[in-house]
């Protein structure tokens, strides 16, 4: 496994593989040659906007569900105190969609941009898509997104705790 705590922090791609005890000197190199073309690095960089887009909306979810929940039980039970949460969900899938057929260029198929809009799911299915010729490749774009996605929750975690706790 990685060993990410001696080694640092990495905020690239390449420094993350290059320093990655999970894959072989083989595959490195192979995710490494995989990543210099230029439509690789705009797939990373979308898993990692994807991937950032997905920890705030499960955090606007939280609280408009958690709200929808609680004035249901004070309120009586009613979906009227879900639309928000609805109308946040729709409006999030729409604008995801819209988001990933723009910064691809339209390179997808319509069935695979609406799966694109999934909330915390469609970025590594979209990934999966476009990478699917290249499994090692999409193998380190997953590593790297679980990796990133730690170091988020674990600063937003700081973070909440700093500011709600002073």
């Amino acid at each position: 496994m990685n060993n990410h705590r001696h080694l640092g922090r990495y905020d690239s791609f390449d420094a993350f593989i290059a320093h990655d005890e999970h894959f072989t000197e083989a595959e490195q190199a192979h995710i490494l040659d995989s990543f210099r073309e230029a439509r690789n690095q705009r797939l990373v960089r979308l898993s990692l906007i994807l991937a950032l887009w997905s920890v705030i909306a499960a955090f606007v979810d939280s609280i408009l569900i958690g709200g929808g929940v609680i004035a249901s039980v004070m309120m009586g039970l009613n979906l009227m105190y879900f639309i928000p949460e609805i109308t946040f969900f729709v409006v999030n899938f729409a604008v995801k969609v819209f988001f990933v057929r723009w910064y691809l260029a339209r390179s997808l198929s319509f069935g695979r941009l609406t799966l694109s809009g999934i909330p915390y799911l469609g970025s590594i299915l979209v990934i999966g898509f476009l990478t699917k010729d290249d499994p090692i490749f999409f193998k380190g774009v997953k590593h790297f997104l679980r990796y990133q996605r730690g170091r988020g929750v674990r600063n937003l975690g700081r973070i909440l705790r700093i500011n709600i706790f002073k």
